[in-house]
């Protein structure tokens, strides 16, 4: 663990991600973000790649570094 680290949790919760949460770069919140993704898909593009976020891994997300973010209708 860095002691020496700048970052520290500001806020937590439960999100639903949906095509509301489709952003370009120009309105993507700036911050850095942790999500653990329970279920669902979606994408961001960061240095001109596509990575897909799913269920199974934390996803550490720089939101100084990110061009868009997406997420598909949710199927239930």
């Amino acid at each position: 663990m860095n002691e020496n680290s700048s970052q520290r949790l500001v806020a937590g919760g439960h999100f639903c991600c949906s095509p509301l949460w489709d952003k370009n770069q120009s309105v993507i919140d700036r911050c850095r973000k942790i999500y653990f993704p329970l279920r669902g898909e979606a994408f961001i593009e960061i240095g001109g790649r596509e990575e897909h976020i799913r269920p199974g891994a934390a996803c550490y997300l720089d939101g100084y570094r990110l061009e868009s973010q997406r997420c598909p209708d949710l199927l239930e």
